[in-house]
């Protein structure tokens, strides 16, 4: 499934706004609002929210197990007329 452009836009600027508000306040105010939203989502959802994502299943893969796979499944499939698309279409399948 295909996402929209408006939502890739929304994402976009979300994250500029984010990283816009982390340039332009100091972090005292950065970390009142991280932990003003931190309760507040105690307050919505209560204490078994957090529970609940506690026992979510956890990523057991490690990054450096994933950069190891990547690599030599790059390894296997480079040769000299390999082009820099192809290599990562099969680092993208790797993952």
């Amino acid at each position: 499934m295909a996402i929209s452009r408006r939502v890739q836009a929304a994402r976009r600027n979300g994250r500029l706004g984010g990283l816009a508000t982390a340039n332009n306040h100091s972090p005292e105010f950065l970390e009142a609002r991280a932990s003003k939203a931190g309760t507040t989502n105690c307050e919505r959802y209560g204490v078994g929210y957090y529970s609940h994502i506690a026992r979510g299943p956890r990523k057991k893969t490690s990054t450096r197990q994933r950069i190891k796979e990547v690599t030599e499944t790059i390894s296997t499939v480079v040769t000299p007329e390999s082009s820099p698309l192809q290599l990562m279409q099969e680092a993208a399948k790797a993952i």
